[in-house]
């Protein structure tokens, strides 16, 4: 043991002077304090197999290695630079196993903090296009880069004020591709969250990101995925390479557009790293195969095998640390990751943006100059200005100076002007597809012009101008224009030819007054013609052209945190509509909906419905029509949901109904909820309510977000002896 251990000393005092050498002719070391022989570890790009560098790094801790530099990148910038601000193997492991990885890369828009005007547009369309001069083009990326920099912001927190990565308790290189040039550059200075996210900009997935001097740049693996040479610029002796780069796959085993794609990007990396990795004087190659480099679920999975590859090498690491010690004897630990709590700010700024977008930021951004303020209130901050729907992205960095620090926000402002498409699958209403073109500033900041086609069983042409839609604005105008037409298949009239049909038009003013994220209240005049009834039909069912003005007035609150399956929150929907001039009716309807979260993974439902209408002139598509276990946002006061019954098939003019039950999530991306209902339609308010006078329903649902939308199935019914009314509803409420 003993002449095994001299010789491995002797053979890397050997291959550390031949490094040495190497590294002098480098070029000016910027590590000069730092005595030789100097690690350097480099940590390749891979997506989700760049969690093995991990496994490696808690080899290297455990062999006794003292890393002196590291570059990285992709998620090998991710990786390294979080070690290098500080975190250890224990901590990056626990923040990729118990990450949400599917959060990260989600859009993360929080709704109690949109205006109630961005509330109706957000989330209703799978995929937007920018409008450019009228014409549609191709968005620049298919991936937010929000959640990715809120994280990343989130982390490096601690070190928010190190502008020199040589400061870093290991000194950090982040490698780029600059996108005007296809030249490599290393980042050494600058915001650390902004360089890693840089490095990690996937050309396609993400969209480049602009440099403080307005450089763009994108993943730094378009140039080398193996940033060796950097590391050895830097000023490394002996350079660890952890390699997890694509590896070409038989031709035959390539059956996806995205397989043919990754096979001909692995060539080029390939040839690359065959420069990269003589370099290295020892390469770690994690198993990469059998796993989709997109499955971030499998965290522990790449970690286990960067180990396994570790260990694999570990008579040339022990060599390594060896040598370390016998040239620089007792290496002291780094310095310890810092723990700021708050910082005085002494002034808050902006990347410019359009008149509009800033004067929305000046209402969102909420910090004042010469302040205390805490990593929480910047980043609170962040999500305000994000959640007024203008801005791609919304990061920050911060400048120290002489009493205080300076605040930077980076704003990618998004396109003002999209069109948006909505694809929506039902079983009550068939296949729908959404069609939406929105204008942003067109008449005055703050200003929106909408026009959507909602084509499908229920159709609806909406073309509403919004005024102060913006999140600072206390009143709000719109002016809106509309046709809607849909039929009731399950009312069936008696010696009707055909099921009745809605049909209306109408135009509208509407003045509120806006209470802030929550919701509005205010007053509305109405002008409409209808066209409703069955072939056929007589009395209520009776085919009945009107033309009718309404004036009325609305309250609408909405405090619910995500439009699909919220975890708590609420809302609050009053209308009463009364006609003027020739005809007499009136309306009047409330719908209150929540939820409570329980112990556990539990959430508790309610909702309540009632209403009343009448008059002699009341149009039929101003009665209530009950059950269906899916909403509808086109016929939001008519249509009433009610378990076990089919959708619509029962109408009348007064509506009392109340629907309640749990939701659980025993596992990630999987609800089930269990829920009761109680109620009727009459045609008047009955004195007394018996039992008999009301139904009742129970159902079960289970739902799961996809990719493309929400995913639900439920089976509602009335009776044990009743068939079930089975729905299933794919995509955003429209």
């Amino acid at each position: 043991m003993k002449f095994r251990h001299t010789f491995r000393c002797l053979g890397a005092s050997a291959l550390l002077a031949l490094c040495a050498a190497e590294g002098a002719a480098q070029g000016p070391d910027p590590l000069a304090a730092v005595p030789h022989p100097r690690v350097g570890l480099v940590l390749s790009g891979g997506s989700a197999k760049g969690f093995a560098h991990i496994g490696v790094l808690e080899v290297l801790q455990q062999l006794g290695i003292h890393v002196d530099l590291v570059t990285g990148t992709s998620m090998g910038a991710i990786i390294g630079g979080l070690y290098a601000a500080g975190y250890g193997p224990a901590e990056l492991d626990s923040m990729v196993t118990r990450e949400d990885w599917g959060d990260v890369f989600r859009r993360p828009m929080d709704r109690r903090l949109q205006s109630p005007a961005e509330k109706i547009a957000s989330e209703r369309y799978m995929i937007t296009f920018p409008l450019e001069h009228a014409r549609i083009a191709l968005p620049e990326a298919v991936i937010p880069r929000q959640g990715i920099i809120e994280h990343l912001d989130r982390y490096t927190w601690p070190v928010h004020d190190v502008t020199d990565f040589d400061s870093l308790p290991t000194p950090f290189g982040a490698l780029v591709t600059n996108l005007n040039t296809g030249k490599a550059i290393l980042l050494r200075r600058g915001s650390l969250a902004q360089s890693i996210e840089a490095s990690a900009a996937v050309p396609g997935a993400f969209a480049p990101v602009r440099l403080p001097d307005g450089t763009p740049v994108v993943d730094g693996a378009v140039v080398r995925n193996i940033p060796a040479q950097d590391a050895r610029a830097m000023g490394a002796d002996i350079v660890i390479c952890v390699d997890v780069s694509e590896r070409p796959a038989p031709a035959d085993s390539l059956h996806t557009l995205i397989d043919v794609m990754d096979q001909t990007v692995s060539f080029r990396v390939q040839d690359v790293n065959r420069i990269e990795r003589p370099l290295c004087n020892v390469v770690i190659d994690p198993d990469v195969n059998g796993v989709p480099s997109l499955d971030f679920s499998q965290g522990r999975l790449w970690i286990d095998r960067g180990r396994d590859a570790a260990l694999a090498r570990r008579a040339e690491l022990l060599a390594i640390a060896d040598s370390e010690h016998a040239a620089r004897g007792e290496i002291p630990p780094r310095p310890p990751m810092p723990t700021p709590d708050s910082m005085f700010l002494l002034q808050v700024s902006w990347t410019e943006v359009s008149p509009g977008a800033d004067a929305l930021v000046r209402t969102a951004v909420g910090l004042q100059d010469s302040t205390w303020v805490s990593e929480r209130d910047i980043a609170r901050a962040v999500e305000r200005i994000y959640s007024t729907g203008r801005f791609d992205e919304v990061g920050f960095r911060t400048r120290h100076r002489a009493g205080g620090d300076d605040l930077m926000f980076d704003l990618v402002e998004g396109d003002r002007d999209v069109v948006g498409v909505g694809v929506r699958y039902d079983t009550p209403r068939g296949a729908a597809l959404l069609a939406g073109a929105t204008v942003n500033d067109w008449f005055t900041p703050g200003s929106r012009a909408m026009l959507t086609a909602r084509l499908g069983d229920e159709l609806q042409y909406d073309g509403r101008f919004i005024l102060g839609a913006g999140p600072d604005s206390r009143l709000q105008q719109t002016y809106r224009a509309t046709f809607t037409r849909t039929s009731l298949p399950h009312v069936r009239p008696a010696d009707a030819a055909g099921p009745p049909e809605l049909d209306v038009a109408e135009m509208s003013a509407q003045i509120v007054r806006v209470f802030g994220h929550v919701g509005y209240l205010g007053a509305e005049i109405t002008r409409g013609q209808s066209n409703d009834g069955a072939p056929g039909g007589d009395t209520v069912f009776a085919m009945h052209r009107e033309s009718y003005t309404t004036v009325g007035g609305v309250l609408a609150l909405d405090t619910y945190d995500r439009m699909f399956a919220p975890s708590h929150g609420g809302s609050l929907l009053v209308v009463s509509d009364r006609a003027i001039g020739d005809h007499r009716f009136t309306r009047s309807f409330a719908d209150a909906q929540g939820v409570v979260p329980l112990p556990g993974t539990l959430t508790l439902l309610a909702r309540g419905d009632v209403g009343y209408a009448g008059g002699p002139d009341l149009p039929l598509h101003d009665r209530f029509f009950l059950g269906g276990s899916v909403p509808s946002a086109v016929w939001a006061s008519q249509f009433v949901p009610f378990l076990g019954l089919d959708p619509q098939s029962a109408q009348g003019t007064v509506v009392a109904a109340v629907r309640g039950g749990l939701r659980a999530a025993p596992r990630d991306n999987l609800l089930l909820t269990v829920e009761g209902s109680v109620g009727n339609v009459f045609d008047k308010w009955p004195a007394s309510a018996g039992h008999g006078e009301y139904l009742t329903g129970v159902g079960v649902s289970a739902g799961t977000m996809l990719a493309p939308g929400p995913l639900s199935i439920s089976f509602g019914t009335r009776s044990l002896r009743q068939t079930p009314v089975i729905e299933i509803a794919f995509g955003a409420v429209f």
